[in-house]
């Protein structure tokens, strides 16, 4: 599907009210690739896989979860963590926040690819090329928990439960009363549904949207552990049922470097 950009960020503002720095650079990246992939089964699947990834970043401005040793220590022992430092080490990246050794070894398998290999360089999971397939790929073929996004949004519109769909990543929250996770990600589905319905033009009406970067992929996992010096995790915020006036700007430095394609 092909999207107009200023429609999209019209659009965008009217729901959201603002963006930030993470939105406006991670957003285009992910319509430009997801432009180019006919994996994603329509407009709705793509709207539940924004919203979920513009959750579990906190609107983009972290691909690397935030929280001090003790914070992380809850994931040790679990998701494959058996050695020291795992929890650390395997902690929470990319769009839709890659956990747990195991997890890093599978998505390593599951990609194939020459010459990555998340386990021994768990950092490239943040790194968009790799974030963007984790997230669809994991995401429609059910590598987190097991069940599949298709299970739950489909093209034709006759699943679109923008709810039950988090068992595809975060099961447990839907145990929880009132998650916000679950209620901030049902109510932006159903926002970035609208929002792409508005701005998706047929393919022949605009160019490709370019791939304007590339990573970097000098970036090293030290410079990026250096980075990571928050000692506890981003709140945020419930939103309202109505498209908010204001969205709280969640400043946070980037974790990777990027170079602009000439």
């Amino acid at each position: 599907m092909k999207v107009d950009l200023n429609t999209f960020w019209t659009q965008h503002t009217k729901y959201f009210s603002t963006s930030t720095d993470g939105e406006q650079y991670h957003l285009p990246l992910i319509l430009g690739m997801a432009e180019r992939d006919s994996s994603i089964d329509g407009i709705y699947q793509l709207a539940y896989m924004l919203a979920t990834a513009t959750w579990e970043t906190g609107h983009f401005e972290h691909l690397d979860e935030q929280g001090s040793e003790k914070y992380l220590s809850k994931y040790q022992n679990t998701i494959g963590n058996t050695q020291t430092g795992d929890a650390q080490r395997y902690r929470g990246r990319g769009y839709v926040q890659l956990t747990g050794r195991a997890n890093y070894k599978n998505a390593t398998e599951k990609l194939n690819l020459e010459n990555v290999n998340f386990e021994t360089s768990p950092f490239l999971a943040s790194e968009p090329e790799y974030a963007y397939p984790i997230m669809v790929r994991g995401s429609l073929e059910g590598w987190f928990t097991g069940r599949k996004l298709g299970a739950y949004v489909t093209a034709d519109s006759s699943k679109r439960d923008y709810r039950d769909a988090r068992n595809v990543i975060n099961p447990g929250e839907l145990k929880q009363e009132n998650s916000p996770g679950v209620e901030h990600i049902t109510l932006w589905a159903s926002w970035f549904e609208s929002i792409l319905k508005s701005s998706v033009v047929e393919n022949d009406q605009l160019p490709d949207i370019p791939l304007e970067y590339i990573v970097d992929n000098s970036t090293t996992e030290e410079n990026i552990d250096s980075s990571l010096q928050t000692p506890t995790p981003v709140q945020q915020t419930p939103a309202p049922v109505q498209p908010p006036q204001t969205q709280p700007q969640i400043k946070q430095k980037m974790h990777y470097k990027l170079l602009r394609l000439r």
